[in-house]
């Protein structure tokens, strides 16, 4: 077994795969970072910004009886209040907090939020951050790779907690993306390559035949334990893990406080973004009828807005639906040969853990 990668288990991970008990809550449609994929853009119209930890937030979790939070909106670290808040609550509570965040005000006053994450013990921090130009402050700013890098460093060391990073690839940055599954090597923590969906500040999708590609990519060149889909699928094998990126079968709730100070809950954060409702994610049919019999169907397609987007392009024709089906299926036959062969030829988990 590759001792680089038992010293990546060594490290306390967050669990931040969907489970029943977790929740997506977002305090704030405040955001000052001006992400080029960005699909919680217009998220400030339909969300009240919260600066202390409402009541309506902590009588949901003790309702439902929480035990995983996963932080996002808009960027948490505007609303620092409600953050110390509800960290401070998780910590009595033993309530796990996954931070998502753009890492611009955290970079601005490292201290200060070095400071913060050692008080939290029960905090983790993902945090969203590629080497390309698609992230941005609204002067058009990337944050320093220096920067960043001296963070994530500090964090591992200090903390002993792994860093997740979420870098997110399209057709323009594509051939730059690798570059974070090297850094995430070299600094020792887990990169998530998120595929770009079609709605928001995104003006295209991202298709499944191209990312499920890129990650074959990642494991000819024997870099899997550095993207964190791969290690999931490599864990659970490639139709046990059920969560949005892939089945959208499990889903975690997502909550927020509208401007009439209601407490709304919905079961996709797309759909808690934007104008997308649940009618439209019941309406949009399958790309072909067959597909329903399909074993490969929920990694095509179970995100109801790829469906729409990749229904409009075939209607467009941007796509022959014919060409593009053939060579899905091929490359998701490789992924699957692939992680089994990771896996071993009985398809049991390697001999060691990945937590």
């Amino acid at each position: 077994v590759n001792v680089e990668v038992l010293s990546l288990n060594n490290l306390i991970e967050q669990d931040i795969v969907t489970n029943q008990r977790s929740v997506i809550l977002k305090p704030t449609g405040l955001c000052n970072a001006n992400c080029k994929f960005c699909y919680a853009s217009n998220f400030s119209e339909n969300c009240k910004s919260i600066e202390n930890f409402d009541t309506k937030f902590k009588n949901y979790i003790e309702s439902k009886q929480i035990k995983n939070v996963i932080l996002t909106g808009g960027e948490i670290t505007l609303v620092p209040k409600f953050l110390e808040e509800i960290c401070s609550y998780a910590d009595e509570n033993n309530i796990s907090i996954s931070l998502v965040s753009n890492m611009i005000e955290i970079l601005k006053n490292v201290e200060y939020w070095q400071d913060f994450f050692k008080r939290h013990e029960k905090l983790h921090l993902t945090a969203s951050y590629q080497t390309d130009n698609q992230r941005s402050n609204f002067m058009g700013e990337k944050i320093s790779e220096i920067d960043f890098v001296n963070f994530a460093r500090w964090y591992r060391e200090e903390l002993n907690k792994r860093l997740l990073v979420i870098s997110v690839v399209n057709d323009e940055n594509e051939n730059k993306i690798l570059e974070n599954i090297y850094l995430a090597k070299e600094c020792k923590y887990v990169s998530s390559i998120e595929r770009q969906i079609g709605i928001g500040r995104a003006k295209y999708e991202y298709s499944p035949l191209k990312y499920f590609k890129l990650l074959n990519k990642i494991i000819d060149m024997d870099m899997w334990q550095y993207e964190k889909h791969l290690r999931l699928l490599v864990q659970s094998g490639m139709f046990g893990v059920h969560y949005c990126n892939f089945y959208c079968k499990q889903m975690v709730p997502v909550i927020y406080i509208d401007k009439n100070e209601n407490l709304i809950e919905t079961f996709c954060d797309h759909l808690s973004t934007t104008k997308f409702s649940y009618e439209d994610f019941i309406a949009e049919k399958d790309i072909k009828k067959e597909c329903a019999f399909c074993k490969y169907r929920n990694l095509c397609q179970a995100c109801h807005i790829t469906r729409k987007n990749i229904n409009s392009q075939i209607a467009n024709g941007q796509i022959d639906i014919s060409i593009y089906c053939e060579e899905l299926k091929n490359e998701l036959k490789k992924l699957e040969n692939n992680i089994l062969q990771i896996r071993g030829k009985n398809g049991t988990e390697l001999s060691y853990k990945l937590d």
